[in-house]
C-alpha cells in the first residue's frame, strides 16, 4: 500500500519539479543591474552603447524613437562632461518579458560653459526582454524636480 502510495504521487512530484526548474521568468535584480549599466554608460557619455540600450523602436521620452536616433540625439550633449549619474530603483512591475522600472536619479554634470549643474527628479522605464537581446528599454522618460 506504502509503495502504491508513492508510485500515485510520482506524476504530481515530476509536474512540481517541472515547474520549478524551468525558468518561469525574470527577477527585479536584471532590471537594477540594467539601470545601472545606463548609469556607467551615461559618465562615459558612450552614446554608441547607451543607444544599443534601446529596442529597435525604443523611445528616450518624446524626443527620439530609434537607436540611431537616440544616438544623435545624446551626441548634441558632446560638450557636456557627467560626472556622476546615480538611479534610484523605487519600484518594478514585471509581467513576462516586460517590466516597468520607476525610482530616482540625481546627475552632477559640467555644461559647456564650465558651470557644474546638479539635476534630479524621476525616471520611469519601460523595458522588453528580447531573446538574444536580454533587456532592452521600449521607453525612458525623466521628469526634473
Amino acid at each position: 500500500m506504502r509503495k502504491d502510495y508513492f508510485l500515485k504521487r510520482i506524476p504530481l512530484f515530476l509536474l512540481f519539479v517541472f515547474l520549478f526548474s524551468c525558468n518561469a521568468g525574470h527577477n527585479q535584480s536584471e532590471l537594477i543591474r540594467c539601470i545601472k549599466t545606463y548609469d556607467r554608460l551615461l559618465v562615459k557619455m558612450d552614446t554608441d552603447s547607451l543607444s544599443q540600450l534601446y529596442a529597435p523602436d525604443g523611445q528616450l521620452g518624446d524626443i527620439a524613437k530609434g537607436p540611431d536616433s537616440i544616438r544623435k540625439f545624446l551626441l548634441k550633449f558632446a560638450d557636456f562632461r557627467v560626472l556622476s549619474n546615480e538611479s534610484l530603483t523605487d519600484s518594478i512591475l514585471l509581467h513576462g518579458d516586460s517590466a516597468f522600472q520607476a525610482g530616482k536619479y540625481h546627475q552632477v554634470t559640467i555644461l559647456p560653459n564650465k558651470d557644474t549643474s546638479n539635476l534630479h527628479g524621476r525616471f520611469e522605464a519601460n523595458w522588453i526582454y528580447l531573446p538574444g537581446g536580454g533587456w532592452k528599454i521600449r521607453k525612458m522618460v525623466t521628469k526634473p524636480l
